[in-house]
């Protein structure tokens, strides 16, 4: 809370700085309102069209709390060179849309750099939500990704 109300004073001084209205972003993903947040991602790029090149990895995000898992595929596919973390998000995203080779293809690719990451644990320590159920939404689509992997019969919920 404190951080937000100090985001909402600097956002009152400069009504019009994109970093700040980023920042508003990050800090309601980390609350867990996607839609909020992908407002003020719209509103940072509206301000400074091109924007900074970050916008689409919260977006991805944005639309995964949102449960948009095709608004946040959409997202992650325009992010230029992901690092490991956002791929293992990606694998994630394409198991909860039913795309078993996408998922594979991700997961793949990460092994590929790192064979001995380790997908949920980094996830955990990589990704700072408030609430457990947003935490526990995103290791569930790694697991079901890592599931389909590995063998598994599951599906996506």
């Amino acid at each position: 809370e404190v951080s937000e109300r100090t985001i909402n004073r600097a956002l009152t001084l400069n009504p019009f700085s994109d970093d700040t209205m980023l920042g508003k972003a990050v800090i309601l993903l980390v609350r867990g309102r996607g839609a909020e947040a992908l407002d003020w991602i719209e509103r940072a790029v509206d301000v400074m069209p091109g924007g900074q090149g970050h916008e689409d990895i919260l977006r991805f995000e944005a639309c995964f709390l949102m449960r948009d898992y095709d608004g946040a595929a959409q997202a992650a596919a325009r992010i230029a060179h992901p690092d490991l973390r956002q791929r293992t998000f990606m694998a994630g995203i394409a198991a909860l849309r039913g795309r078993r080779e996408e998922a594979l293809r991700h997961l793949a690719d990460v092994a590929a750099i790192d064979p001995g990451w380790d997908h949920v644990t980094r996830a955990r320590e990589g990704h700072f939500f408030e609430r457990a159920e947003d935490t526990e939404h995103l290791l569930g689509a790694i697991r079901l990704a890592l599931s389909l992997r590995d063998g598994g019969g599951v599906t996506a919920p």
